[in-house]
């Protein structure tokens, strides 16, 4: 799909154009890459699209770990926290691997330490994969 080559080489107005598209004409194209849409809203930071079409989109991909973590993203760059920590944390193993980039936004110095170094190992098994 166009979109997604779009949106990683920072083409994201042609991103957002294709990805549309592709809703309309291929719903199990969508169903799997839909996510690029929200991610194209996040880097353009039109945060507010960002979580309104993540909230209707992840009902129907509830496993997409990036539709998670891009959600609880586009939260914390609204100043919402609680809801993006909470978000993150619903993200499974990217989850795990972000929590203390949430918890340092959010203000919780402290906790973010904690949760970095509880996710070394984690990061050491991705890194050797």
């Amino acid at each position: 799909m166009r979109g997604l080559i779009y949106s990683a080489f920072g083409r994201v107005e042609d991103a957002v154009e294709d990805l549309n598209r592709v809703r309309e004409l291929d719903p199990l194209e969508w169903r799997e890459t839909g996510w690029v849409l929200g991610q194209c809203y996040y880097l353009m930071h039109r945060y507010d699209d960002a979580i309104v079409f993540f909230r209707q989109w992840l009902p129907g991909n509830p496993r997409s770990e990036i539709g998670h973590t891009f959600l609880a993203f586009a939260l914390s760059m609204k100043g919402m926290h609680a809801e993006a920590l909470a978000q993150n944390d619903s993200s499974g193993f990217l989850g795990t691997l972000n929590r203390p980039l949430f918890l340092l936004k959010a203000g919780k110095r402290d906790l973010a330490l904690k949760a970095y170094e509880q996710s070394l190992p984690m990061q050491n098994d991705y890194n050797k994969a």
